[in-house]
C-alpha cells in the first residue's frame, strides 16, 4: 500500500497540524487507497532529530518504495527574521538532498487556514474548532496552491495533488 509519512511541527499531545493537513486533505481528496502516517516532531527544530528519523524509517519500512515523506512547516517570520529565514532554507535543503517534499504554510498553518496567528496556549483550541465548524470550507483553495512562500498561503495542494486525486463535485 502506498503511503504519505507527514512531519509535522506539533507534538505528539496537541496534534494540532495534522487536524488540519486532514481536513485539507479530507475536503479536497476524499477517501483514497493511500495510507497516511504523522510524526509529530514537537518543533521544526527537530526535522532531523534522532526521533524523527527513527520514526520516519519505522513508517518507512511498511511501505518501503511506496512511501513519501513530506514535511509540514510553517514559515513564521522568514521575511523579517534572520534564524526563521536559515531555518526554512536548512529544511528545504535537507528535504531536497533526502528526496522529501516540502508544504510550508506563511506564516503558520493557523494564519493560512483560520486568517490569523494564535498563541500556542490556544491552538488546541482553535484546531478543534476548525475541524467541528468545517473550517476548510471557508478556506480559498487559491490560498493553498501557492507556488512561492507568500504571506497567509501555502503549497500544500500543489504538493498533495502529485499524490493524490482531488475530487470532482
Amino acid at each position: 500500500m502506498k503511503q504519505l509519512i507527514f512531519c509535522v511541527e506539533t507534538n505528539n499531545k496537541a496534534r494540532t497540524d495534522e487536524i488540519y493537513v486532514r481536513e485539507i486533505i479530507d475536503f479536497y481528496y476524499g477517501r483514497s487507497e493511500m495510507k497516511f502516517n504523522y510524526v509529530p516532531m514537537g518543533s521544526k527544530q527537530k526535522y532531523k532529530s534522532k526521533k524523527t528519523i527513527e520514526t520516519i524509517k519505522k513508517y518507512y519500512k511498511l511501505a518501503k518504495d511506496e512511501s513519501q515523506v513530506i514535511y509540514v512547516i510553517d514559515t513564521d517570520d522568514f521575511d523579517i527574521n534572520k534564524v526563521h529565514e536559515t531555518e526554512l532554507k536548512d529544511i528545504q535543503n535537507y528535504c531536497t538532498g533526502n528526496g522529501y517534499k516540502l508544504i510550508w504554510f506563511c506564516k503558520d498553518v493557523e494564519q493560512v487556514c483560520i486568517g490569523k496567528r494564535v498563541p500556542d496556549c490556544d491552538k488546541v483550541k482553535k484546531a478543534k474548532h476548525f475541524k467541528e465548524n468545517k473550517g476548510i470550507e471557508l478556506v480559498s483553495c487559491k490560498k493553498l496552491l501557492q507556488p512561492s512562500v507568500q504571506k497567509g498561503k501555502s503549497n500544500i495542494l500543489l504538493i498533495l495533488d502529485e499524490y493524490l486525486t482531488r475530487k470532482t463535485d
